[in-house]
């Protein structure tokens, strides 16, 4: 299957270059980790959804994101009943529901086509390349973009199905500050790393996380059990789970080696540790044990 076909009607009119009819005449900054990203050619419309999800900024910004007009019938009609949904990924190029996109890295801007101008969807719209645009600039700028959950100093990772929407649920119910249950920063910070929010949610809605950025104190590797309890972790196995964790960047080969080396670095600055645990026990008391 050719890149694009499952979403656009003829692939082959994908844009070629950043180019196009803009939307509309509106702009709004968004101060994101990787950014912060100035998009430009909104409509009414699709500022205020931008505006609710992610909020706005006043500052200097490193990245431009053009808004352009696509015709509805550039894209397929789909069933997404049952449907687990992904996008296609081509070398600086994307595309989706809705939506293509590509990106110029090398002159810090992209472009965004879609003739989605409702208040509800659009901002995921942009989310969808958002993502992966973090992704790739925190690489490129000393930080890492994990797929996990975060609170209170330790970043939470695992494999599908290992625990990271249950460790974050059993956070907030205790009490702790959460930053994400989805895709947390982790951004370089004088010697050391710290966890910085993300508006990149799973389960839990933005009103249930903190949005205070946190020194990085643990990494700890998830597994459900009938107990609790903790163990070292080494730094290449810790390396290893930051490469795994690592959504987008880690398919892409020209990222390899760079990826390994800041995994490895961000491993050795940080508690590592496995903590095996029940779905409805508190965690907390044990983990701070192991990294006062």
């Amino acid at each position: 299957m050719r890149f694009g076909d499952r979403f656009l009607t003829d692939p082959d009119l994908f844009p070629a270059r950043i180019a196009g009819e803009r939307c509309g005449d509106r702009d709004i900054t968004l101060d994101l980790a990787g950014g912060p990203f100035h998009i430009t050619g909104l409509t009414a419309r699709q500022r205020e959804s931008l505006a609710t999800r992610f909020g706005a900024a006043s500052v200097a910004t490193s990245f431009e994101i053009i808004i352009c007009r696509a015709a509805a019938s550039d894209f397929h009609e789909l069933d997404t009943r049952g449907w687990e949904y992904s996008l296609d990924f081509e070398t600086n190029a994307i595309a989706g529901m809705r939506l293509m996109a590509r990106i110029d890295p090398e002159r810090n801007r992209a472009a965004i086509w879609t003739p989605v101008d409702d208040v509800d969807e659009f901002f995921g719209i942009v989310e969808n390349v958002l993502r992966p645009l973090v992704a790739t600039r925190l690489l490129a700028n000393g930080g890492l973009l994990v797929h996990s959950t975060a609170a209170e100093g330790f970043l939470f990772a695992g494999e599908s199905g290992a625990g990271k929407s249950t460790i974050a649920k059993l956070a907030v119910d205790a009490g702790r500050a959460v930053l994400s249950d989805d895709l947390n920063a982790v951004v370089r910070r004088g010697e050391g790393f710290a966890l910085t929010p993300l508006p990149f949610t799973g389960d839990l809605t933005r009103e249930q996380l903190s949005s205070e950025e946190t020194p990085l104190r643990a990494i700890v590797r998830l597994e459900k059990g009938d107990h609790e309890s903790v163990r070292p972790m080494s730094r290449a196995e810790t390396a290893s789970l930051l490469v795994r964790s690592a959504p987008y960047v880690n398919r892409e080969a020209e990222s390899g080696a760079l990826l390994l080396e800041r995994a490895a670095e961000i491993a050795q600055h940080a508690t590592t540790l496995v903590l095996t645990f029940r779905r409805d026990s508190d965690v907390w008391p044990i983990l701070t044990k192991s990294c006062p």
